[in-house]
């Protein structure tokens, strides 16, 4: 039976050397299907630790922060041959991710992955940018911000997510979702 390839809504995170997208790397990556009320889906989720291709340009406070080893992992070619596949296998055509300052992820992929970048849509749900907008409503509403701060750390405690920032892939494509969602109750449409 020929299954219909389909667009998926999937949190999504990166974990890296650095912070510069031409000189460090990905060392991880989580791909998380969701349902459409932004929790896990049923779908099989995608994750990998990737050796870095240029371990010498590490930032040691980047490593220090996520605990990764940038000699561990596979080679990023087989990563992406293995993405591939798991797209292939979950009949997904196009992932309309979901995260946490997304903008960074998705330069770093585009730079690491150039073959595969495609699979985004370019339609996202960024928790960063929904918590700057609220902040916005807020502003013009109230005349003060709701949330101080919209850092990832920061908006978890302001939202009742006791659990500390991860700085691991999966951990923090999940804690992007459940953030995105929990952001979602904030907004009152009239």
């Amino acid at each position: 039976m020929k299954h219909e390839k389909q667009k998926i809504l999937a949190a999504f995170d990166l974990e890296t050397s650095g912070l510069d997208p031409a000189v460090h790397d990905i060392i991880e990556i989580a791909i998380v299907p969701l349902n459409p009320d932004f929790k896990r889906s049923d779908l099989p989720e995608f994750t990998a630790r990737i050796k870095a291709v240029h371990p010498e340009n590490a930032d040691p406070e980047s490593l220090k922060i996520s605990g990764l080893n940038p000699f561990e992992g596979e080679d990023i070619q087989k990563v992406a041959t293995d993405i591939t596949k798991w797209m292939s296998d979950n009949h997904i055509e196009r992932i309309e991710a979901v995260g946490h300052n997304l903008r960074f992820d998705l330069d770093f992929f585009q730079i690491k992955f150039p073959s595969l970048f495609r699979i985004f849509s370019s339609h996202f749900h960024d928790s960063m940018q929904l918590a700057i907008i609220i902040n916005d409503i807020s502003l013009l509403q109230t005349g003060k911000k709701l949330f101080p701060s919209v850092s990832l750390r920061n908006l978890k405690l302001q939202l009742g997510m006791e659990d500390p920032v991860q700085h691991r892939a999966m951990d923090d494509a999940l804690d992007a979702a459940e953030l995105y969602r929990r952001l979602q109750t904030k907004l009152i449409i009239n």
